[in-house]
């Protein structure tokens, strides 16, 4: 049975990819200030290092479920040994996977909520799972302007490929997270607080 293309090639840049992102991630981490025995929800964990990071800060007492749609990257997560006791893995869509009421005192997403269908509805069923007072943390790309890592070899190559895919790229969920406006009024949360620093690792 063969692997989904994007986890095989998650698999391949793994190690430099998470040294990439990792210090993305702990700002929001930080950010959402989890404590030892909370409970957290990883959104789009995909074969990151989230999950065991997480882990860390809830300590032995906490629990971190991984959720991602991707069954194959789910499978790899569950294969791994080095899982600590207080770290699980469910597969299914955020939007509509049935979270139990008030179950997490956090949701955590390392760029996973770009890939919502619709985010209005994926946020109000996340809500939902998050117990009065909890904390929601995420991260996400800005415009494909503002991802000089992404844009520069895009813009370089442009001459060399398809006409157009500059800008479908730039107008795609990854990098238009927010252009379609603010997702809070219909999925009950009081607002979103976006970030305007560059973080730099």
């Amino acid at each position: 049975m063969k692997t989904h293309s994007r986890v095989r090639t998650w698999l391949e840049i793994r190690e430099p990819l998470e040294r990439q992102l990792e210090p993305l991630g702990r700002a929001a981490m930080e950010a959402i200030g989890l404590s030892a025995g909370h409970r957290v929800l990883d959104v789009g964990c995909g074969v990151g290092g989230t999950p065991l990071a997480l882990s860390r800060r809830v300590g032995p007492r906490g629990q971190v479920i991984g959720l991602d749609v991707l069954p194959d990257a789910i499978d790899v997560l569950r294969g791994d040994d080095g899982n600590p006791e207080n770290v699980s893995f469910i597969c299914g869509d955020a939007q509509t996977y049935g979270f139990a009421a008030g179950s997490f005192d956090a949701v955590f997403s390392r760029f996973g909520v770009m890939f919502f269908d619709d985010a209005t509805e994926a946020f109000r069923n996340l809500l939902k799972a998050l117990r009065p007072g909890g904390r929601l943390g995420f991260v996400c790309w800005r415009n494909l302007s503002d991802n000089e890592l992404d844009e520069l070899p895009l813009r370089a190559a442009s001459p060399h490929l398809p006409p157009g895919l500059v800008n479908s790229t730039a107008a795609s969920a990854w990098f238009s997270f927010f252009q379609g406006g603010d997702h809070s009024p219909g999925s009950g949360w009081r607002g979103f607080f976006r970030r305007r620093d560059h973080l730099k690792g």
